[in-house]
C-alpha cells in the first residue's frame, strides 16, 4: 500500500510539472466568399459575403462587385443583377423539375471561379384550407372565432422527398400591415406516424421533414385553434393594480380590421434539407463536444450552399371586423 501511494504521488509531481506553452498561428487574412444561393419557382437569389474569423474586424463583408451567371445544364440563362448589399437576383425564369442548375461566381481579386450545382425538385401539390369553428363562452355575449388550418398532400412514392411548412398571420389595422408567425407545433406535441416522430427539424413556427415514414401515402397536418387577431398597443403602460372598471384587453391590444392566414408548403431538394439540418445541429451542439460539427456545402472554391425549392402558398381571409365594432 505504501509503495502504491508513493507511485501515485510521483505521477502527480510528473504531470504537474509538465507545462508547455503552445503558440497558435491563426492566419486571419485567409478569407473566402460565402454563398447562400437559392433557386425557386420563378427566380434565383444569391447572398454573397466574405468569411471572417472570431477576431476579424471586417465591418463590410458584403461582396457587391461579383459577376454571377446561372446555367440550366450547359445553357446560360443569364447574369444575376445586383439588387442590394451582397444580394443578387435573376427573375423571370422557370426552372424545370429534375434538371441540374449551376451558378458561377467571379469576384475581382479572388483567385478562381466559385462554382455550385443543384437540382430543381418536382413540386408536390398540396391542399391548404381553413375550417371555422364559432365559440361563444358561457355567460358572454361576445362571439369568438377559432379556425383550424389543414395541410393535405400526397407524397410521391419510390423517391426521397423533403418538405417544410410554416404559417404567418397577415393583419391590417388602419391600413398598416402587421405580420406574425404562428406556433404550428401544437399543444399536444409533435405528431407521429406509428411510433415514429414525423419531423426531423422543429422550430415553433417552421417544421422540416422527409418522407421516410409516409412514402407514397397521403399525409394531413392540422393546426387548430387559430384566432388571435390583435396587435400590441405600443402606448400601453402596465400598472400592477387591480383594474375593476376597465377592459384590459382594449388597453393592451388593438383588434385588427382584417386578418389572413398565409400558409407556405415547400418541396425542397436534398441540398436544402441537408444544409439546414446541419446548420441547426451545429447551433444546438454542445460546447463540450469532442468532434467538429461540419455543415454540408456544395460550393467549390468557397463556402455555403446552392439549393432549390418550389412552394405552394395561399392567402386566406379569416377575419374581418364588422362595421361599428
Amino acid at each position: 500500500m505504501k509503495r502504491l501511494v508513493i507511485y501515485l504521488l510521483g505521477l502527480i509531481l510528473v504531470f504537474s510539472s509538465c507545462e508547455k506553452a503552445v503558440d497558435y498561428n491563426i492566419d486571419d487574412g485567409i478569407v473566402k466568399p460565402v454563398v447562400y444561393a437559392f433557386l425557386s419557382d420563378d427566380k434565383a437569389t444569391v447572398r454573397l459575403f466574405w468569411s471572417s474569423s472570431y477576431v476579424s474586424d471586417n465591418d463590410e463583408p458584403e461582396i457587391n462587385d461579383a459577376n454571377i451567371m446561372l446555367y440550366e445544364g450547359d445553357i446560360l440563362l443569364g447574369a444575376m443583377a445586383f439588387v442590394s448589399d451582397g444580394v443578387y437576383e435573376l427573375t423571370g425564369i422557370c426552372p424545370k423539375p429534375n434538371v441540374e442548375y449551376m451558378i458561377t461566381i467571379d469576384v475581382p481579386g479572388y483567385d478562381g471561379s466559385i462554382v455550385a450545382k443543384t437540382t430543381m425538385p418536382a413540386k408536390v401539390p398540396a391542399d391548404l384550407h381553413v375550417t371555422e369553428d364559432t365559440i361563444c363562452p358561457e355567460g358572454e355575449d361576445t362571439v369568438f372565432y377559432r379556425h383550424n388550418l389543414s395541410l393535405v398532400f400526397d407524397d410521391p412514392g419510390g423517391v426521397s422527398n423533403y418538405y417544410s411548412y410554416k404559417v404567418e398571420i397577415l393583419m391590417y389595422l388602419d391600413g398598416v400591415e402587421h405580420r406574425k408567425d404562428i406556433n404550428i407545433i401544437g399543444k399536444y406535441g409533435l405528431p407521429a406516424v406509428g411510433n415514429q416522430l414525423m419531423f426531423t427539424i422543429v422550430e415553433y413556427n417552421n417544421i422540416m421533414f422527409n418522407d421516410k415514414y409516409i412514402d407514397g401515402s397521403r399525409y394531413e397536418y392540422d393546426v387548430n385553434g387559430l384566432g388571435d387577431y390583435s396587435v400590441n398597443n405600443p402606448d400601453y403602460v402596465y400598472h400592477d393594480t387591480l383594474c375593476t372598471d376597465c377592459d384590459l384587453f382594449d388597453d393592451m391590444f388593438f383588434v385588427v380590421d382584417s386578418a389572413c392566414l398565409v400558409p407556405c408548403f415547400r418541396t425542397m431538394n436534398y441540398d436544402y434539407y441537408k444544409f439546414y439540418c446541419d446548420a441547426i445541429g451545429q447551433s444546438q451542439a454542445s460546447l463540450n463536444t469532442s468532434e467538429a460539427y461540419y455543415v454540408y456545402s456544395n460550393v467549390e472554391n468557397g463556402y455555403g450552399i446552392f439549393a432549390a425549392y418550389c412552394e405552394v402558398s395561399d392567402t386566406i381571409c379569416v377575419f374581418r371586423k364588422e362595421a361599428g365594432e
